[in-house]
């Protein structure tokens, strides 16, 4: 163990979204189809208080956490209960989508994921999950491979099936969850019910985290940044999340220069550039700067050309947003395939990245 690089994962709302996808396209759960869901109920006549906000959710690139923090800043008390009526539509349009899963969904990504290292060959150990999600693909992902989670809180767990433990695989959940009631302990709850005193910072420019149990989560996050490598997969980060990404900055630029964590970005290459245009400061690899990354996809890609700058525009413009391609997916289909090309041996006790590698989108049991 001692040899293997400590990997953390960064989650955000594109990792649910890719996982839910392959049980249902249709379920869509970027901010962008959000925004779409809320504005057609609101012109639907579904919602109340929101008709002013049609306009302002229209549009490919709108962001709904700036168009919240606008309106509850503008010292018009209109204007605030609108940021309120959008944050409660927010939260069922959310929920109403993810109600579309059968009630013993497995996650199959996230769990193929864990299990990948419970691979004695892998030279990664897994060292814990933040996530900026509310929803809890990732505790039923974990219960279900590992049989236990670890939220770091006291929590009243009477109401679930999720069985806590301090050894168990660290989830810190950095903007609360749907699942929390503010209670102490906190109270877990069917998240698919909608209560107004959810445990979460809802969306919002400015993310307050001053007080309890986000002071604690935050700090955790800072103590589990003492990685080698920080994979972020399906979070943009944003101005949005300028909280975390000087989080980010501070733990990287405090680290042994020897020993500071890369940040892997799991994400369309384009995006990715993106990004470490936008961070500079920050040590990023997009998608295509994993060693052997490329190489494996031009395996899907019939190519007309030989040229070497042929072959690398034509990956570009295969994988991009534009086509779909789900590249959490496609990642996590590479680790597999690596290591049978090298003759490891990918068995677990319950085989269950095995079976993702090797019988495609079935979804596992």
């Amino acid at each position: 163990m001692g040899n293997k690089k400590k990997v953390l994962y960064l989650i955000g709302a594109g990792a649910t979204h890719s996982e839910v996808s392959l049980y249902d396209s249709n379920i869509k759960l970027l901010t962008k189809d959000i925004a779409e869901g809320i504005k057609n109920k609101i012109t639907q006549k579904k919602l109340t208080g929101l008709a002013d906000v049609v306009n302002d959710l229209t549009g490919e690139n709108i962001d709904i956490e700036q168009l919240i923090t606008l309106y509850e800043t503008s010292g018009y008390s209109k204007n605030k209960s609108i940021a309120k009526n959008l944050r409660s539509a927010f939260v069922n349009e959310i929920q109403e989508r993810l109600a579309k899963l059968p009630k013993d969904y497995k996650p199959l990504l996230l769990r193929a994921l864990i299990d990948m290292y419970d691979v004695k060959s892998l030279n990664e150990e897994l060292h814990g999950f933040l996530t900026l999600n509310y929803d809890s693909l990732i505790e039923v992902a974990l219960q279900n491979v590992n049989g236990m989670i670890n939220l770091f809180l006291l929590i009243d767990y009477k109401n679930t099936n999720f069985k806590n433990r301090s050894d168990g695989i660290p989830i810190i959940k950095l903007h609360g969850s749907f699942d929390w009631k503010n209670l102490f302990p906190i109270c877990l709850i069917n998240e698919s019910d909608h209560h107004d005193d959810i445990l979460w910072i809802p969306p919002g420019v400015v993310k307050r985290r001053e007080e309890y149990p986000f002071s604690m989560l935050w700090g955790k996050a800072k103590e589990l940044l003492q990685c080698d490598i920080l994979r972020v997969i399906g979070c943009s980060l944003n101005r949005n999340d300028w909280e975390l990404v000087s989080l980010l900055q501070t733990t990287q630029r405090f680290q042994s220069k020897h020993k500071r964590f890369t940040i892997e970005l799991i994400d369309y290459d384009e995006e990715g550039q993106k990004k470490k245009k936008d961070y500079p400061y920050l040590n990023l690899k997009t998608v295509f700067e994993i060693e052997g990354f490329k190489k494996h996809l031009l395996k899907d890609i019939s190519l007309s050309v030989s040229e070497e700058v042929g072959k690398s525009k034509a990956i570009e413009e295969y994988v991009n947003n534009k086509n779909n391609i789900n590249i959490f997916e496609r990642w996590l289909r590479w680790r597999g395939e690596e290591l049978k090309e090298h003759r490891k041996d990918i068995t677990t006790s319950k085989n269950i990245f095995k079976n993702f590698i090797e019988y495609k989108n079935e979804n596992i049991s």
